[in-house]
C-alpha cells in the first residue's frame, strides 16, 4: 500500500482567501482531504509556508 501526502493552495476570490488543503492519497487515489491553513489574499509560497498547519485566526479590534 502506497500512502502519499500533497497539498494545494485553493483561492476563493469572493472572500479573497487562500486555503491550504492537504490530500492524503492511498494507492494514487484521494482517501481524504483536510484544510491545513488559510490566509488572506492570493496564493503565494511565503504565506503558504508561514500558515501551513496554522488553523487559528486572531483578530485585533
Amino acid at each position: 500500500m502506497s500512502v502519499e501526502r500533497t497539498y494545494i493552495e485553493t483561492y476563493a476570490p469572493d472572500s479573497d482567501m487562500t486555503f491550504i488543503v492537504e490530500d492524503t492519497l492511498v494507492n494514487g487515489e484521494v482517501a481524504f482531504s483536510e484544510v491545513k491553513g488559510f490566509y488572506h489574499g492570493k496564493p503565494n509560497p511565503q504565506s503558504t509556508e508561514k500558515y501551513y498547519n496554522r488553523l487559528k485566526a486572531e483578530y485585533k479590534i
